[in-house]
């Protein structure tokens, strides 16, 4: 992690609400091809007049080996309490992000599917939220959505595959083999999966960031 220290800048939050009233039909659950292991929705819009503005109490929607959680006391303790930018080489579960809830930020992860889940939440996390409620929490559908390809889905479909895995995987590992494919086993103790409000909550958060997947050097090259 880290800050510029100046004047906190305004946010981005006018240029990153792309897709808050709805989504385009590509996007919506159930329009994959014939044997995918997603239930099917009918189409819904997308109103979160019902969604609470208030980000108290943020968790980070991802399980993630290496995370900075326990550690957050003490670096909220260090962080300067006034800083222009928050930069994330590394972002993971981006937990110290929701924590601090900047006003502008850059979150970067070399993995592809990571930020995808991210950028999706940013945009969809009520299309995200119901799509993964609607998966079965048990091992044969955990093996059956790992096991599928993800070349046929949409970003939706990826980003929903991604957090459940994610939420039900072995310690929050993420691990692929050499053909770039997910191999994590089921876990045991795997908690709940986030609530629809929870998600909401990263997403506004997420508004104001800029995401992107690449080297750490070229991204702190960029920023400092």
């Amino acid at each position: 992690m880290s800050a510029e220290n100046a004047a906190s800048s305004q946010g981005a939050m006018g240029t990153a609400r792309r897709g808050d009233r709805g989504v385009p039909p590509a996007e919506v659950p159930g329009t994959s091809t014939t044997g995918s292991p997603f239930p099917l929705h009918p189409r819904f819009a997308v109103n979160y007049t019902d969604m609470p503005e208030r980000l108290a109490d943020i968790r980070p929607p991802l399980r993630w080996a290496g995370s900075k959680r326990r550690l957050l006391p003490e670096l909220r303790r260090i962080c300067p309490a006034v800083f222009k930018r928050y930069v994330e080489p590394f972002a993971g579960s981006a937990c110290l992000f929701f924590a601090l809830r900047p006003d502008s930020a850059v979150l970067n992860d070399i993995n592809a599917d990571l930020l995808n889940f991210y950028e999706v939440l940013r945009s969809h996390p009520r299309l995200i939220a119901r799509l993964v409620s609607s998966m079965p929490s048990t091992e044969g559908y955990y093996y059956q959505l790992r096991s599928a390809s993800v070349a046929q889905m949409t970003s939706l479909e990826r980003a929903a595959r991604f957090l459940y895995l994610n939420r039900h995987c072995f310690n929050g590992v993420y691990r692929t083999n050499k053909r770039g494919i997910f191999n994590v086993p089921r876990g045991v103790n795997t908690g709940n999966i986030p609530t629809e409000s929870q998600l909401y909550k990263c997403s506004v958060a997420l508004r104001n960031a800029h995401l992107r997947s690449d080297d750490f050097s070229n991204v702190l090259k960029d920023t400092i």
